[in-house]
């Protein structure tokens, strides 16, 4: 455990601040990791700048990374931190072509999740935010408003799914490969 919390400091030294002297709370042990074949702990742990804003830092058996707080349980932290994991080393990148006749066929996705997942037929606006490129798929994220609430969603080459909270694009992509990634 020690070693976990020594690892958190050196990399908040190292990506964060330098001079930093954050008092780290463990927010959860992980002892699973999909992405790797070696079994080893990790952990999260989260701290408050001098500002009081939160954020979370992973060590372990795992790519170290520091997140700002989404508002996230740690068990999501978790997934979203697999995911983005993921996103990295699969060299998951953005499509920049915004003119295809896809965009429609993608919107139209989202109108029928919404109407599964949630029973909302018609939203106040709806957005694409990014597409993301996924070997031979395409990964399309945005956002859509419903009685003054935004949500975030996912449709394409992927299962289809729509959270009930606004998050940056590879956020709710990252968070949402983490979950398929875990099951």
């Amino acid at each position: 455990m020690d070693e976990l919390k020594e690892k958190a400091i050196q990399v908040l030294r190292e990506e964060f601040n330098p001079d930093t002297s954050y008092e780290l709370m463990l927010e959860q042990l992980f002892d699973g990791h999909p992405l790797k074949e070696t079994p080893g702990p990790s952990a999260l742990y989260s701290f408050r700048t001098e500002d009081d804003r939160r954020f979370f830092v992973v060590v372990g058996n795992v790519m170290p990374m520091i997140y700002p707080d989404y508002d996230l349980p740690a068990e999501d932290m978790w997934a979203l931190h697999i995911g983005m994991e993921y996103f990295i080393k699969m060299g998951v990148v953005e499509d920049p072509d915004r003119k295809s006749p896809r965009f429609l066929a993608y919107l139209k996705m989202v109108s029928t999740v919404f109407q599964e997942q949630l029973y909302i037929y018609k939203t106040d606006s709806m957005k694409i935010e990014k597409v993301y490129l996924f070997q031979d798929q395409r990964h399309i994220v945005g956002y859509a408003t419903f009685d003054e609430k935004t949500y975030s969603w996912i449709v394409g080459d992927i299962p289809h799914f729509v959270y009930k909270k606004e998050l940056p694009p590879q956020i709710i992509w990252s968070l949402h490969m983490g979950r398929i990634l875990m099951t």
